[in-house]
């Protein structure tokens, strides 16, 4: 829910994520998966990071499958493909920022394109023009853990909502990609997806942080207070006291964070009976 992708910190998130998307979503980009059939089901993850999507999704999904991982951090990548143990089939990488890539060239090739946390930090127009490109028979769009604007904690606190506020409206600031989606990211995508013909599926994700998660959630509290701080610096005295009143009750307190997965599948077959075919794509550069 931040644009801050440090390796310690998707260390931290991918327990919960993991928990978080055991949903409807996953299951029906499975059972997607299992009905086309044909050749190796070609995946495109963008935003790979450490490669959490490979390592949840590869499980899960049948057959041989090609994993491309696109993300504009080397050494992240790097730390993905160490760690990969796909079931079957092979990983390749680009080191490339999502921002200055065609679209069109993304989506190229590839059965399923999958992102994580990814589409509350990108903007409308770039969402839209990725559905386009995606939207032909045989192909696949899973959106997961995408930010929805809530969070509540357990016990409240008076400004709880003066935080959210503020982060909330940080999230929709240029990430790169122009205008972010933020919060709305996931209605805007599930929309997207349906004007261009696609089957979605929409399933709530959300964070469930407690007492075992109080690392995550000290780190979540300050990536919350510095953005809150920077949308409304006039409010420093109150963000310093709420932060300072939230770490001291970190490992007691529980936090709900809303976030939204969403799946999208194209119906219908290429000319040989099959879903599309995977070329590769061909390596971005930076």
């Amino acid at each position: 829910m931040t644009d801050t992708f440090d390796a310690g910190w998707l260390a931290l998130r991918e327990p919960l994520d993991a928990l978080a998307r055991a949903n409807a979503a996953t299951e029906q980009a499975v059972a997607w998966a299992r009905r086309r059939g044909g050749d190796a089901l070609t995946v495109a993850d963008l935003g790979a990071g450490t490669g959490s999507n490979l390592r949840f999704l590869a499980p899960r999904l049948p057959g041989p499958q090609r994993w491309r991982l696109i993300d504009q951090d080397g050494q992240l990548l790097a730390d993905a493909v160490r760690r990969a143990v796909p079931p079957s089939g092979a990983i390749d990488i680009a080191q490339a920022n999502l921002a200055s890539l065609d679209p069109q060239a993304l989506a190229a090739g590839h059965h399923l394109i999958t992102a994580s946390a990814l589409f509350d930090l990108v903007s409308q127009r770039w969402c839209e023009t990725l559905i386009a490109a995606i939207a032909k028979p045989g192909r696949a769009l899973l959106a997961a853990l995408t930010y929805d604007g809530r969070m509540v904690w357990q016990p409240a606190l008076p400004d709880d909502a003066l935080i959210t506020d503020l982060v909330n409206r940080h999230q929709t600031r240029d990430k790169g990609f122009g205008a972010a989606m933020g919060p709305a990211a996931s209605c805007l995508l599930a929309a997207a997806a349906r004007a261009h013909g696609a089957a979605v599926t929409v399933a709530a994700s959300d964070w469930r942080i407690g007492p075992a998660n109080a690392s995550l959630h000290a780190a979540l509290l300050a990536m919350l207070a510095d953005a809150a701080m920077e949308q409304s610096p006039a409010d420093g005295a109150r963000i310093d006291a709420w932060r300072a009143a939230r770490l001291a009750n970190v490992g007691s307190a529980r936090l709900t964070v809303g976030h939204i997965d969403v799946f999208a599948a194209w119906s219908g077959q290429d000319a040989g009976g099959r879903g599309l075919a995977s070329n590769s794509m061909s390596s971005p550069s930076r």
